[in-house]
């Protein structure tokens, strides 16, 4: 567990297809789940992100819900019908709950818009996004039903980014392609874990972060399976990283 508003994590996972970034993900996400107790849930179409034996897709958020409960410390994936920002939603209103139930468990009374009262503990919620593309091409278009939390525009995405910690939420977004969306995102990270990677865009975006030009002359001629992992409050620098094998 982590104290209220403690949880800071915001991961890019940079990469091309089929150098690791899925499982990274997942290797991130059950390191999370052991030393926070956080529950795990995501987006990922076809289930693209791999089988796994902690993990389990749904078609449904209702489905994820049932399993959430069934198995809270398996890893909970939409892979087909509801969008990434509906599993963006669904976190945090789950991360709110969380964060009710646990100050009123240490005897405060909850007020929302406030800071929790210090020395409050609770679980985060970890949500994984497999691909950023594949949040709606055309969020103008969203419900803009009213108490309902809809990404409608990328100034939105940011602010969502932002607050983040306030939420208890934590993030991992994993990126293949260059658009708007998985730059703002990448705008607020504060870890990369950064695969091989040819396209420009991904270049500008990781030196705009703060990543060495020399380091990003090696991440072109990575093999699969391995990256460079850079924290920016790290002040000893970022390091290559063989990863493991998948399990």
């Amino acid at each position: 567990m982590m104290e209220l508003e403690s949880a800071d994590y915001v991961s890019s996972i940079i990469g091309e297809r089929g150098t690791g970034k899925s499982t990274r993900a997942i290797y991130q996400a059950r390191n999370l789940r052991r030393q926070m107790g956080s529950y795990i849930i995501g987006h990922s179409p076809a289930g693209a992100i791999g089988h796994w034996p902690d993990v389990m897709f749904h078609d449904s958020l209702k489905s994820l819900e049932n399993g959430l409960a069934k198995k809270p410390m398996f890893m909970h994936f939409i892979a087909s019908g509801p969008s990434p920002e509906e599993v963006m939603q669904f976190g945090r209103a789950m991360a709110l709950e969380i964060r009710k139930r646990a100050i009123k468990d240490a005897g405060f009374k909850f007020q929302a818009n406030r800071p929790p009262p210090p020395g409050v503990f609770a679980p985060p919620v970890h949500i994984v996004i497999d691909e950023g593309t594949h949040l709606e091409k055309n969020p103008q278009h969203r419900d803009k039903t009213p108490g309902k939390f809809r990404l409608v525009t990328d100034a939105q995405l940011e602010q969502f980014l932002t607050n983040l910690r306030h939420e208890h939420v934590t993030m991992s977004w994993l990126i293949q392609a260059p658009t708007r969306r998985n730059w703002v995102y990448m705008e607020q990270a504060n870890r990369f874990n950064v695969f091989r990677y040819v396209h420009e865009w991904g270049h500008n975006a990781i030196r705009a972060a703060g990543i060495p030009k020399e380091v990003i002359a090696q991440i072109k001629a990575l093999p699969d399976f391995r990256y460079y992992s850079w924290d920016k409050d790290d002040p000893n620098g970022g390091k290559f990283v063989t990863l493991p094998p998948p399990d």
